[in-house]
């Protein structure tokens, strides 16, 4: 099979030749191409070109257009700090929502004329020119409650909708309208998926109820852009305890990319079960632990363990639970594939060999 038809089996809930395998990296990709940390996030051309040689250097049945989590932040007007060899960080002690009043003064944006998100559009025209015709390309965006978490830090947003609700909802909704139009932009610039942050939409951070309330109503908004678009839906949730079956109500998602078990499943053979038959999984490995830390072997062993949990009859996607670190072994980024060429195959039955 191709890259595409591999990764389209998959997202059908079908069974492919093999597991295929997304390593999920961001800056990481700098370390191949010979470029700075900093100077990757900042530039398009240089993140498209990187993720490119990542790509062909690892073997992922995916490649990725995405920068930071700061992207859309940036664009409202969010002071956001770029170290040289380090992630980009929003300076909290200058946050653009300085108190409830300021939900009301935010405004949209163009995302093709701000410098980060033109750089995110950018990156992804780059990749499509380069491999998007050969190799699966999916783009990451933050999602309206993530950004709006970059410019006034969680817990005060969460107290200001306690008592100020109609700020919040006013920002998230202008949030909604900005990122709405980069979708429509990087679907044009060649994404076939995009995926959506939604890793607050968990127990260790907010109720269920509430994360409904919050960003429910322009999650709906957002996935419909996405599905009439003509592209594939993911949501990204590396948080414990996601609402899985809340997000997947209100959005219909393609993809669930997830790192932790779900409030509703006891271990992750009920996770396929539950859920292996509505979305394709994707996950769940502790990049961390085995990506920075973990022996070849280890890694192996795991990934092996995790193809025979959820890779059963399709509809799975082997890799880590969130980004692969920059600092991580690219050697172990490799093995993932190795191990899914190994131990991935499906039969005729979409048995694992």
């Amino acid at each position: 099979m191709t890259y595409e038809e591999r990764v389209q089996a998959a997202v059908s809930l079908k069974t492919p030749d093999r597991v295929p395998v997304f390593s999920f990296p961001f800056s990481i990709s700098h370390r191949v191409y010979g470029c700075s940390q900093g100077e990757w996030i900042q530039d398009g051309e240089l993140a498209g070109k990187s993720a490119v040689q990542y790509q062909a250097l690892i073997g992922d049945d995916i490649v990725l257009g995405g920068l930071d989590a700061m992207t859309e932040a940036h664009g409202f007007g969010q002071e956001i700090i770029f170290p040289k060899n380090a992630t980009s960080y929003p300076n909290f002690d200058n946050p653009l929502i300085k108190n409830p009043d300021d939900y009301f003064k935010m405004e949209r944006y163009d995302p093709a004329k701000k410098p980060r998100t033109r750089e995110l559009i950018k990156q992804v025209d780059v990749i499509a020119n380069e491999i998007g015709s050969r190799v699966p390309l999916w783009a990451c965006l933050m999602g309206p409650l993530e950004t709006l978490c970059n410019m006034r830090p969680a817990e005060e947003m969460f107290k200001d909708f306690l008592k100020f609700k109609e700020g919040v909802r006013h920002a998230m909704e202008i949030i909604t309208d900005v990122e709405q139009d980069l979708i429509v932009s990087l679907v044009k610039a060649g994404a076939s998926c995009i995926y959506n942050c939604v890793s607050l939409g968990s127990k260790t951070i907010m109720s269920e109820k509430l994360w409904l309330e919050i960003e429910g109503p322009v999650m709906a908004r957002w996935a419909d852009t996405v599905h009439e678009c003509g592209a594939k839906l993911a949501l990204h949730n590396c948080s414990k305890g996601p609402y899985v079956q809340a997000q997947l109500n209100v959005t219909s998602p393609d993809v669930y990319h997830i790192s932790h078990l779900p409030t509703d499943c006891k271990d992750w053979r009920e996770v396929k079960e539950k859920y292996g038959h509505k979305v394709c999984l994707q996950g769940y490995l502790d990049a961390n632990r085995f990506g920075v830390f973990g022996s070849p072997q280890e890694i192996a062993e795991e990934c092996r363990k995790q193809i025979r949990e959820l890779g059963k009859g399709g509809g799975y996607i082997l890799g880590p639970g969130c980004e692969y670190p920059s600092n991580a072994s690219l050697l172990n980024a490799k093995l993932m594939v190795e191990t899914a060429k190994r131990y991935g195959q499906y039969d005729d039955r979409g048995n694992l060999h």
